[in-house]
Parts: structure tokens; sequence; C-alpha cells
């Protein structure tokens, strides 16, 4: 990649993640109702979109500094609400460090390949193509739920072609990871994600469903990123791994195999790129005036939304996690309020996690 590719990649992604901030603006502030949740104990609720606009701003400016500001700044703000934990955030982290200039020991610009950010960014896709997949081959119920959709959009279509078209989507993702791994078919890989994630903008941008703003620019900047990265990542791995400094090594490791540890409870549903799948929890918040409609009614199973309704109007959906599940309840709950939390993973199961009801008393 030219550091003319390098200087557009930093612009696309800034304008991405500075209309994404703008989008969610509400989530950026201090706020009573949906309340911050922190991560900590005693931690301020504190306004931070201004000051992540103003990092990457200066990004933009002064690269070599803007960048760990930025980082210093989105993680600080995802500390004082974990509601800020959103997968596209996260991204475009993980996709700026790639823009960090690069110089070799004699003061000339270095390759890209040489640069241990672009090795990073480059296996966080081949993470987010892999798991994105693989949580949805691995989900019971996504082709069930995944062939329904695609009844809906499309009426006439016969429910075996809809059962198609659900797996094959997460058949070719995981394809896609496989094809950008693989250095023969790496440049072809990189047009076709490009090409995809402007499909997936189109669809649920206004032009489609009209759904999930938040993802918009997200989706628009990497059907750039995408092709501006992989069809100008020429070395083979061993090549790239003999050039990378450990440090760098052992976090592309990690980004491409922690994903795992989401079977195991060991990380958020979103930091694994569980994407559209459907083996994350699920939590509804029932009112104590509605446990007794639900009861008089004799329902058996809620037909309530669930939390992503709750927090609407931050354009966001609810971070999928227990402990966030938890401290909303705690912070919200009236007395006589239930919250009911399902968990269709195997280690939920062994913990007696599935289905769980939380009460305040009366």
């Amino acid at each position: 990649m030219t550091p003319s590719a390098r200087r557009w990649l930093r612009v696309t992604l800034v304008a991405g993640e500075a209309a994404t901030v703008l989008v969610t603006w509400p989530l950026w502030q201090a706020r009573e109702s949906p309340p911050n949740l922190p991560a900590l104990p005693g931690l301020p609720a504190l306004d931070t979109g201004a000051a992540l606009l103003a990092a990457l701003a200066l990004v933009l400016v002064v690269p070599r500094w803007g960048l760990p500001l930025h980082a210093g700044v989105l993680g600080a703000a995802m500390l004082l609400d974990q509601l800020r934990i959103q997968p596209e955030l996260v991204s475009f982290a993980l996709l700026l460090c790639a823009t960090r200039p690069q110089r070799r020991e004699d003061g000339a610009p270095a390759r890209d390949d040489d640069g241990a950010g672009a090795l990073v960014a480059r296996c966080h896709l081949v993470a987010l193509y892999l798991w994105a997949g693989l949580h949805k081959l691995l989900s019971a119920e996504y082709v069930d739920s995944a062939s329904r959709f695609w009844l809906r959009s499309a009426p006439g279509l016969p429910a075996g072609a809809a059962r198609a078209l659900a797996l094959g989507v997460a058949v070719f993702e995981v394809g896609l990871a496989l094809a950008v791994a693989w250095p023969v078919t790496r440049r072809r890989a990189g047009w076709v994600a490009g090409a995809m994630h402007f499909v997936i903008f189109l669809s649920l941008s206004p032009l489609g469903r009209g759904r999930n703003e938040a993802v918009w620019p997200w989706n628009l900047a990497l059907a750039v990123a995408a092709p501006l990265l992989l069809t100008s990542w020429r070395a083979g791995w061993r090549t790239q791994l003999d050039r990378a400094r450990p440090a760098a090594t052992a976090l592309a490791l990690v980004l491409l195999l922690s994903p795992a540890l989401y079977y195991a409870g060991r990380l958020d549903a979103y930091l694994s790129w569980c994407l559209y799948s459907v083996n994350v929890p699920v939590a509804v918040l029932v009112r104590a005036e509605q446990r007794q409609q639900l009861a008089a009614a004799g329902a058996t199973k809620l037909r309530l939304p669930d939390l992503n309704s709750a927090i609407r109007e931050l354009h966001v959906p609810f971070p999928p996690a227990h402990r966030l599940f938890e401290q909303y309840f705690e912070r919200v709950a009236r007395p006589g309020d239930a919250l009911h939390v399902y968990d269709p993973r195997g280690w939920a199961a062994r913990r007696g996690l599935t289905e769980r009801v939380l009460t305040r008393p009366p």
C-alpha cells in the first residue's frame, strides 16, 4: 500500500467513525435514562462524544500522536459506559492501526507489509469474517431464524431455498476469511470483501431495510478499507510474521483465536464478532404490571421486546452480556419487576444459566 493509499485509508476510517459517533450521539453522553453502565464502581458519567471527535481530528493532522490518543479516549469512553462496547467502534480502532506512518531504519518509508499495525488490521479482518461465519454455523437456531428473514424478504421463495441462502451466508463468510488468509486468493478476496460490505450497506440503508443505522458508516468505510488493506497484502504468513515484532505477532494471534473464548464465557459476544447470529444471550425486562397481566392471561412464554428496545434512543443494540443485563436491571428495576435471561450456549447450560429470572422484591 502506497503512502497515498494509506492516507486515503486513514481519511476513510476517520470519516466512518466520526459519522458513527454522530449517528449514535446520545450514546456518548452522560445519561440518567437509559443509564450509563460503568465498568468499575464509582466511575463518573461523562460526555465523551466531543473528545472522541477531537481525537479523530488529531489522527488526520498528526497521526503518530492522534492514533494512541484516539485509542485512549475510546477505551476510556467504553470504561465509563459499557453500552459503548459496539463491534463497529472496536473494528475502527483496530483498522486505524494500519494507518500509523512507518519508517525503516534508514529513514525511508517502509513497505506496508513491514508495519505491525497493518498486520493487526489485516488479522482483524480475517478474524471478523471467520468468526462471523463460524458463530452462525455453531448456532443451533441460526438457520431457522435466517430462513424466516429470507422468506419475509422474498415471500415467494421456497423454504428449501431460504434455508440454503441462510447456510450459504455463513459458509461464504468462512470461505472469505480463508481466501483472505491464503496469499494466492487474497487479492481477489479483497475486492469481494469490499463488494460484500457495500451490499450490506445498501441492504441496511434507507435504500433497503433502513435498519441498524449505527453500522451504515462502518460497512461503507469497509467497502473502501478492505480492498485497500487486502489487495496490497502480498507477503506470505511466514514472511509477515518474521518481519513483525513479537508483540504484534502475539496481538495478531489473540485477534484470530480469542473469539473462541466466547464459548467458555470469557469474552463478550461483540468482542468475539457474533454478528447476526442467534447464539447470544437475550434479556427481557418485565415490569410488575406486565407480570400481572401475563399471569392473568395464562401466558407461558414471554412476548415482550428484549432490552434492545430499552435503549433504542441510543441507536445501538444492547451488548449481550450477563453482567450488563444484571447491572442494567439493578439500576432501572422497580419493586415487582423481573428480568428474564435466555442463553443458548452450552457454557450457560452447564452453569444453570440457560434460563434465568432476576426479580426485584415488591
